[in-house]
């Protein structure tokens, strides 16, 4: 516990599971939409929904929220030929 790493270790932890747990189901829902595109407005929510929660658990390291976010709107937007 020197330098009061004892503290937030706990609190750091937390962020890092909401933050592993919202990568798979961003990565869950990309296959789900790549194997159901007749649902891509349902997994493309879930995409947008997990991207906007890994924001907290330190967002993909700035580079996998964005993407989600860009990957969900292409998602929610897109209109099946």
């Amino acid at each position: 516990m020197m330098g009061g790493f004892g503290f937030g270790g706990g609190w750091l932890n937390g962020l890092a599971a909401v933050g592993s747990v919202s990568g798979i189901m961003i990565l869950v829902g990309a296959v789900m939409l790549y194997n159901q595109p007749a649902k891509a407005s349902t997994w493309g929510a879930v995409v947008l929904a997990f991207s906007v929660v890994s924001l907290f658990g330190m967002g993909g390291f700035f580079i996998g929220s964005p993407l989600g976010f860009v990957g969900g709107v292409l998602a929610l937007t897109w209109k099946n030929p």
